[in-house]
């Protein structure tokens, strides 16, 4: 009986390393998405201003 309880912890740990495991890989994920929008956004401003400010440069 000792033998089942002792296991049954140690997949009760296991499943608990796991999931934490699991929602850190999917919080990287999601902040690594996160950056490339926000990277692609600030370069689609970027190429905004320089091909439509001319004609106030000008």
């Amino acid at each position: 009986m000792g033998d089942k309880q002792n296991g049954t912890a140690y997949i009760v740990a296991g499943a608990a390393v796991g999931l934490v495991s699991v929602v850190m890989v999917a919080v990287s994920f999601f902040r690594l998405i996160w950056a490339m929008g926000g990277l692609a956004v600030a370069l689609m401003r970027l190429a905004y201003l320089t091909v439509f400010d001319r004609p106030g440069r000008s």
